[in-house]
């Protein structure tokens, strides 16, 4: 039963910097027999690009999908993370969310072809499957966010095919080792900024990589120096040692291998 209306919503919402944020231009329809009972369905323009969104309610579950066709979060980020804010629903609401991004644009990198299933509750957004196509190959995995304070971060994920310098660059600031592989992540994590996050940084981080070099370092000079007695020429050990299969596995904690 119930009454089906038309939607229309434009909204506008720029930020002091003057960046857009919540640019869009939505029309759709929406049923609403109960107000535990409804549900709408949108598509139209987010950010200036294509999107479509449905949503349902029954009872205390909310479900639903969102497909954008691509979306820049850099305006939304504040010194590089995004706003605190409290995620999650009131109990017993729970909701559960497919989502699909085509193109996800972040200060560092572009994000393609994100696909998650999200459910999402009082105590924790959890993320799985979640997987993407990145650095060149792809990833896939899950996120568990757990609420607390501060939030708790667990992060599975397995990357396969991918460019490892920019990877690591953006994850952990390391530039030292370059070629393309597989990385596995177990990671945990507690804070609300990227430096606090990467201060609690613990878990386990495997890499095997094909085809790359380790900047410097240059083990046929050091052992050619260790060898002789001319200690002077540590400048030529600022190079690089190529190599063509290399594995490597790091413990973490507090943010330190």
């Amino acid at each position: 039963g119930g009454h089906v209306f038309s939607a229309k919503a434009i909204t506008l919402y720029n930020p002091i910097q003057g960046r857009p944020r919540f640019v869009s231009e939505w029309e759709g329809a929406l049923s609403a027999p109960a107000w535990n009972r409804w549900a709408i369905s949108l598509h139209g323009l987010f950010d200036r690009q294509p999107a479509e969104l449905f949503m349902q309610r029954e009872g205390d579950e909310v479900s639903g999908s969102l497909k954008m066709a691509k979306w820049n979060i850099t305006p939304y980020l504040e010194q590089g993370v995004l706003p605190s804010f409290r995620w999650f629903p009131p109990e017993p609401l729970r909701l559960k969310l497919d989502g699909k991004i085509g193109t996800l644009e972040t200060p560092n990198a572009q994000v393609d072809n994100i696909n998650a299933h999200i459910l999402w509750d009082a105590k924790r957004i959890y993320i799985s499957p979640l997987s993407a196509n990145l650095y060149s190959g792809s990833t896939s995995g899950s996120l568990n966010i757990e609420n607390r304070l501060p939030l708790s971060v667990h992060v599975l994920q397995n990357a396969k095919g991918v460019q490892i310098r920019p990877l690591m660059q953006d994850l952990f600031h390391i530039n030292t080792i370059s070629g393309k592989g597989t990385a596995d992540f177990d990671l945990m994590l507690t804070g609300e900024t990227r430096d606090a996050w990467l201060k609690s940084l613990s878990g386990e981080v495997k890499l095997d990589i094909n085809d790359g070099e380790w900047s410097g370092i240059n083990l046929t000079r050091l052992r050619q120096m260790l060898q002789s007695s001319n200690k002077n020429d540590t400048d030529e050990l600022k190079q690089a040692m190529p190599f063509s299969h290399f594995v490597l596995s790091a413990k973490l904690k507090n943010g330190v291998s």
